[in-house]
């Protein structure tokens, strides 16, 4: 009780509370307790503000409440409540009544007390549960997940509708859930909110349905906690089979290798991709990833295998390993969900698939003749190429040749002979490249060019000059023998007898005159036998008229010696002839000193 003072002071020593108990509906279904509690009641005493007792009559009366439940007796001071009242704790679970107390001297001095009436709650009904249709739970659903829960809470799966009657003590429901039930496990249930979470790692890929069917037993009990007051149901719940797992290559990175001579169709790898999923997510495709590019597209092919997951990759084109040397893409593994990648790179392996070839079908260079030897005069370069740049792309070169041979790296052509005029002007001959499998040809023609050499000019030069001798001697014995039987001197005088014709002017015009008869004509050059000046056409071989010194050769079988560029006179064979011309010459001479 609470109090309340008056104007003058007054008020009641205590707090009054009075308890009743609900009176059992007719249609209650849970026995009620027999028998009901009494109510209780209060005394109520009125005294001065100060705690003092009050020296004077006192009047109580209700001055708040209904007087027909509640009664007070001023006699004895006790406050009761009517027996006869039905009390319903679920329509009005207290009730409130003021009590005043004044003096009867003076009723402007007065206070004010409270009574509260509590009603006693009866547990007259159990809890009604309603489970809804079955619950779909996907098997990827995280612990603690909220399953179910009553009155729609938000965030649930699934909701059970919970009711009971009673209200207060009685209606605060107990949850839990019914002992033996091995579906039970994978779920807590809060005994306050009713609320079921999940307990634990759902897989149902295994499961030959491709899903599992859970029974959740749920049990409400109210404040009674008997039997009788509790109510069971069983909750359905389809745990399913969900795209949970990733797909996954069996290998990270696949690598192959392949010549570059393998023919189209051939199978270059095969990869294998799996996924635990055994109805939902399983794999769907391999194909190849993003940023593949148009080559890779066109070189090999991507061919997948459902049944087993697996797809081969396989050659759509030539490989030429000078222009590619490897490949590198990726793959995709998809369950319509979920992508795995994996990286393949595929190795071109070099072959000797290119034969060398020459830059020209044919080659015409030149020499000079009188280049120098051994080989370090250039005569002309060859090249042969070869597109292999692995295998197969070193070129040698080679050829046969009395006269040339080659570099065999570089293709350069040097003399490896001199080169003689009875070689011949032009020298034909075939050059080879090889890459060690194949070969190339090419033809080769050089031209010698320009003089002799030195050497070969002694060579000439005295052969030229034995055959001018030969020649020479020949002519003189053929001669020595017409002079014999002829006559010399009478021809040689005659011929002087005529020459006196000659005027002295012209016998002056030559101070050294020569015969004509024994001009004897020469190769237009041929070497001097002593390393000299060489012998022109038309030299006279005799010495002068005017008396100068002859160098007359004493060497039997030779026409005479030369200095500088002339003879100067003859050998022995021809000395006989001579000294009839100089006995022609003195008659000359002779005949003009008469004139």
């Amino acid at each position: 009780m609470t109090s309340t003072t008056g104007a003058e002071g007054l008020k009641f020593t205590d707090r009054y509370e009075v308890d009743v108990s609900e009176t059992p509906a007719s249609d209650a279904d849970i026995p009620p307790p027999n028998p009901l509690p009494p109510p209780t009641t209060a005394t109520l005493k009125c005294i001065e503000d100060d705690g003092s007792p009050i020296n004077d009559d006192i009047t109580y009366s209700i001055i708040e409440g209904d007087t027909q439940l509640f009664s007070f007796d001023p006699a004895t001071q006790q406050f009761s409540v009517s027996e006869v009242y039905k009390f319903d704790y679920e329509q009005q679970p207290w009730f409130i009544v003021t009590i005043q107390c004044n003096l009867t001297s003076d009723p402007s001095r007065y206070g004010n007390g409270i009574v509260n009436i509590s009603v006693g709650s009866v547990n007259e009904y159990r809890p009604t549960l309603e489970v809804p249709a079955p619950i779909v739970v996907p098997e990827t659903t995280q612990r603690g997940t909220v399953i179910a829960a009553p009155d729609a809470a938000r965030g649930a799966l699934g909701t059970f509708t919970v009711n009971d009657r009673d209200s207060g003590p009685d209606g605060v429901i107990i949850y839990s859930f019914e002992i033996g039930n091995e579906d039970d496990r994978l779920f807590e249930v809060n005994q306050v909110t009713g609320t079921i979470t999940l307990d634990a790692d759902l897989d149902v890929d295994d499961h030959p349905e491709g899903r599992e069917i859970l029974s959740v037993s749920i049990v409400a009990c109210n404040s009674g906690l008997e039997l009788d007051s509790c109510e069971a149901r069983s909750l359905t719940v389809y745990i399913t089979s969900t795209n949970d797992i990733l797909p996954q290559f069996n290998e990270t990175v696949y690598t192959a290798s392949l010549n570059e001579s393998a023919p189209n169709g051939t199978l270059v790898l095969q990869v294998l991709c799996v996924d635990g999923d055994t109805r939902v997510g399983e794999v769907q495709s391999i194909s190849y990833g993003n940023g593949a590019s148009n080559e890779t597209l066109s070189t090999f092919e991507v061919e997948f295998d459902k049944l087993s997951t697996s797809a081969s990759v396989s050659l759509l084109s030539e490989l030429d390993y000078e222009t590619t040397t490897s490949y590198s893409f990726s793959l995709d593994c998809s369950d319509g969900e979920h992508t795995a990648t994996t990286q393949v790179t595929v190795e071109v392996l070099p072959v000797n698939d290119n034969r060398p070839q020459f830059e020209a079908e044919s080659y015409d260079f030149s020499v000079n003749r009188a280049a120098p030897v051994p080989s370090d005069t250039l005569v002309g370069t060859v090249r042969a190429n070869d597109t292999d740049s692995a295998v197969g792309g070193t070129v040698t070169y080679s050829l046969s040749s009395d006269k040339f041979s080659i570099d065999s790296e570089t293709g350069e052509i040097t003399l490896k002979d001199y080169l003689s005029a009875g070689d011949g002007n032009t020298f034909d001959f075939d050059v080879i490249a090889s890459d060690g499998e194949y070969e190339a040809r090419a033809r080769v023609r050089v031209r010698a060019e320009g003089l002799l050499s030195i050497l070969e000019w002694v060579y000439v030069g005295i052969g030229g000059f034995v055959l001018l001798v030969i020649s020479v001697v020949i002519g003189i014995i053929v001669f020595h023998h017409f002079i014999k039987a002829a006559s010399i001197k009478t021809i040689v005088k005659e011929k002087y007898i005529e020459a006196e014709v000659e005027t002295d002017s012209e016998k002056e015009e030559t101070d050294y005159p020569h015969h004509p008869a024994i001009i004897i004509a020469a190769p237009p050059m041929f070497p001097h036998p002593h390393g000299g000046g060489m012998s022109m056409v038309g030299q006279p071989l005799y010495p002068p008229l005017d008396g100068g010194e002859s160098d007359f050769s004493e060497r039997s079988g030779t026409l005479g010696t030369l200095e500088g560029s002339q003879y100067h006179g003859p050998g022995p064979l021809l000395q006989e002839v001579v000294d009839y011309f100089h006995e022609g010459d003195k008659m000359l001479e002779k005949k003009g000193s008469k004139k």
